[in-house]
């Protein structure tokens, strides 16, 4: 019971640790699909910008808080 119990107060441990790794960002991505520029594949350095939605229409933008 000792052993199960420490198993598992390690395992949270190392979780509550990972976490805030996790909750880090970059401005690095990676994009799967296809990037067109006027009808053709787009190459080169892009500015993008996202925001994100409550809906796929008549929706309102999410702000981050």
């Amino acid at each position: 019971m000792f052993l199960k119990m420490t198993a598992v107060l390690v395992v949270g441990l190392f979780a509550a640790l990972a976490a805030p790794a996790q909750a880090q960002t970059d401005t690095i991505f990676t994009y799967q699909g296809a990037l067109k520029e006027n009808g053709g594949s787009a190459s080169g350095l892009f500015d993008m910008e996202f925001s994100l939605w409550d809906a796929l229409s008549s929706g309102r933008r999410v702000v981050p808080s």
